[in-house]
């Protein structure tokens, strides 16, 4: 019973250091966290492989924006998301957490949402399968 405890708590953990890393856009470590079949169920998106939403975004921050091109304050929102709980299998290889999401325009209008990761050991280390995400609306 221990072992799981502590297993939950590491992965609150590694979900908390996820939106640093994800804030920090270290998308080389955010996809490391994944496992080699992760898969993203984000609102309003089909379901996609983790690997190739990293490859596409690491490919992205690689090219550099003509000087012309600007972001357009208006747009841009702050997400933020705090996981709630955690659980994990009586084997110590599969858990999932499940948290709160936070999205403020720059506006200060906020959505709401949830999500649930669904984590696995592989190698002996945790990672994430699965990430499912949807709004409270």
């Amino acid at each position: 019973m221990k072992n799981l405890i502590n297993s939950e708590q590491i992965l609150m953990e590694l979900e908390r250091e996820a939106y640093r890393r994800t804030m920090a856009r270290d998308l080389r470590w955010m996809k490391d966290l994944h496992a080699k079949e992760a898969l993203m169920f984000s609102p309003g998106s089909e379901t996609k492989l983790a690997i190739e939403v990293f490859d596409a975004a690491l490919k992205q921050q690689g090219q550099k924006q003509p000087e012309t091109e600007t972001s357009d304050p208006q747009k841009m929102k702050h997400f933020f998301w705090e996981p709630v709980s955690a659980k994990v299998s009586a084997c110590d290889d599969m858990g999932w957490v499940h948290g709160v999401i936070t999205i403020t325009d720059s506006a200060g209008n906020k959505e709401y949402g949830k999500y649930v990761s669904v984590w696995v050991k592989e190698d002996g280390q945790w990672k994430v399968a699965a990430e499912i995400r949807n709004a409270n609306q």
